[in-house]
């Protein structure tokens, strides 16, 4: 199953992280995995049944969340997912916050030392991390995808979008993320749009990731086949 997939990265993931732990003691410590669905992101997000109610009624649309396989609202509202996690890291896990947080997709990769991607961002006192950061155009499709509180605070002009495949989020902004968006009347968007436009909103700054780090098909649709994979992470020029 998909969930079977994801668990198996993410379990792949966090072998790799702790042999790196082993080799240097300052990297942080428990890994957890952390389960939600639908029905407890609309639990602590009312405003979210909004953004589903805001989809274009199109089939192209339709068919992004039925296919290849049906999809929760978790699939273009990020933001939320993340903000429950965040929520639970103090309670339920009972752990301490960090300053900082890496929001990685499942199906992205680094084909270099993952420790010295994470280290070449330690100086970077921007809220928000990522990449393709631009104005929202007007025929993007989900432009108008967004609560009432979120379309009335930031008008269609002063919306941006970034790629979702890589983002550092600082805890400030995750905890004023939080603020605007519980309650029903919250300021909750598609999250290529919410997380962007509301750190700028707020007033907390953003940064482009290092092109450095950014392969030639870093893109929602870009492939590699795994022997390709392979080369590459061996290959000192493209590691």
């Amino acid at each position: 199953s998909e969930a079977g997939t994801v668990q198996r990265r993410v379990e792949a993931l966090s072998r790799e992280a702790a042999a790196a732990q082993a080799l240097q003691s300052s990297c942080p410590g428990p890994l957890r995995c952390f389960g939600y669905g639908e029905a407890e992101m609309l639990a602590a997000f009312p405003a979210l049944a909004e953004v589903r109610d805001a989809l274009p009624d199109t089939q192209d649309v339709r068919d992004c969340f039925r296919l290849p396989c049906q999809k929760s609202l978790a699939w273009g509202c990020h933001v939320e997912a993340i903000l429950l996690w965040w929520k639970c890291l103090s309670g339920e896990f009972g752990l301490e916050r960090p300053s900082h947080v890496w929001i990685l997709e499942d199906d992205a990769g680094y084909s270099g030392p993952l420790l010295e991607f994470l280290g070449a961002y330690s100086a970077e006192a921007a809220d928000l991390v990522g990449t393709t950061l631009r104005p929202v155009e007007e025929d993007w499709v989900w432009r108008e995808v967004g609560s009432k509180a979120f379309l009335d605070l930031v008008p269609a002009v002063a919306r941006l979008r970034c790629a979702e495949h890589v983002l550092r989020f600082s805890a400030r902004l995750l905890d004023e993320l939080g603020r605007r968006c519980g309650g029903r009347r919250g300021a909750c968007a598609w999250s290529e749009m919410s997380a962007p436009t509301l750190c700028r909103s707020v007033g907390l700054a953003l940064a482009p990731l290092r092109p450095e780090h950014l392969g030639s098909i870093y893109a929602f649709d870009g492939k590699v086949p795994p022997h390709l994979w392979e080369h590459i992470c061996f290959r000192a020029e493209t590691r």
